[in-house]
């Protein structure tokens, strides 16, 4: 099985960036599940606002193309195998280990409303990487092609998950809701990875050919999408936001929420994704083992940065730094903390199997 060690390098540029993006969002004008009582910036709040248009999206979309990989080299049935002690044992473990314990530190120290979305937090990405999983599987067993038309049906799903998703919120459960809104948002960057992946050469042949009028149109999709972000939201409180979507007609609150901002967000996301792809997988990077652990230890980092980051972030609260000397503490200590317990407990066969880690027989 080839190793494309590009694509490793920008999991591991990814995995350490999501530090930075979670810290920023301690400092941002938006609410968060912790926010700091003293700092506030605007700048940092936009930047990584940025980041968010296309982190989680690029990671779904790898690891749609991977597993395909997966699938076409080792078979359908390692594939399944794989995704049940690499995704669903270590969500169950760790929504006991560490989900349960974060909610009950922030519920102490932030208050908020306990419910299923406060208590998985950002494990949501292995919730819906499990259902995606489960429906991918489905899919192969049934011998479906992940052809242009079924990426279309998924592009479609993606534009029904807030409306739905609202619609199932309101008159059935907003749990139930949360999970849905992933899972229909998230399963079209999944199966454009596998569409990606069995078309590769074509899909490169065709971003090396429109590359410029791409990067051009991405950009332009960025601009207004994170202007409209920030003058409709980020530059107000909550209250002023649900204000402002009030003052709109039935009609223009539709197509503000269910069309205008997911068009924004599906262009500037899938563009910065696949570009990226494309130049990582047109690098000559060659094995490197320091890469090799990060992108190892992506989900331990992934897991424990986050309570980390609420941990240290409250800890350093109110202490009279500057805040980018506050910022740059948080993210260092939440980053180093994160590695340091994956060495640590890298060894342990209770740790590997938790984490999803490969675990020697």
């Amino acid at each position: 099985m080839n190793r494309l060690y590009g694509l490793d390098l920008l999991r591991a540029i990814l995995i350490i960036e999501g530090v930075f993006y979670h810290v920023g969002l301690i400092v941002s004008p938006l609410s968060w599940i912790y926010s700091s009582k003293v700092y506030n910036s605007y700048f940092l709040g936009i930047v990584f606002q940025f980041f968010h248009i296309f982190r989680m999206e690029t990671f779904f979309i790898l690891s749609g193309f991977f597993s395909t990989l997966v699938i076409f080299y080792k078979g359908l049935d390692y594939f399944k195998d794989t995704k049940l002690n690499r995704l669903f044992v270590p969500f169950i473990i760790l929504l006991l280990i560490i989900a349960l314990p974060q909610s009950l530190y922030i519920y102490n120290v932030n208050g908020g409303e306990y419910s299923y979305p406060f208590l998985i937090s950002h494990m949501w990405f292995l919730e819906t990487l499990i259902y995606i999983s489960i429906l991918h599987y489905f899919i192969c067993i049934k011998s479906l092609e992940v052809d242009i038309y079924l990426i279309i049906f998924f592009a479609i799903l993606y534009f029904l998950s807030n409306p739905l998703s609202g619609i199932v919120g309101k008159f059935v459960s907003k749990e139930i809701s949360f999970s849905i809104n992933n899972f229909f948002t998230f399963s079209f960057y999944y199966f454009f990875g596998v569409f990606f992946y069995k078309n590769k050469e074509r899909v490169i042949v065709f971003l090396k050919n429109y590359f410029i009028p791409i990067l051009i149109v991405t950009s332009l999709s960025v601009i207004i999408y994170l202007f409209e972000i920030f003058n409709n939201y980020l530059s107000n409180d909550q209250y002023h936001y649900e204000k402002f979507l009030r003052n709109l007609s039935f009609f223009d609150k539709y197509l503000y929420l269910y069309i205008k901002m997911p068009i924004l967000k599906l262009i500037a996301a899938l563009g910065i994704s696949i570009m990226l792809i494309y130049t990582f997988i047109q690098l000559e990077f060659r094995k490197n083992n320091f890469v090799n652990k990060i992108v190892e230890a992506a989900l331990p980092i992934y897991i424990f940065h986050h309570p980390l980051v609420i941990f240290f972030g409250n800890l350093f609260d109110n202490k009279g730094l500057n805040i980018y000397l506050y910022f740059s503490l948080v993210v260092l200590t939440s980053l180093s903390f994160s590695i340091a317990l994956y060495f640590l407990f890298n060894k342990n066969i209770f740790f590997r199997k938790a984490f999803g880690l490969k675990v020697s027989n």
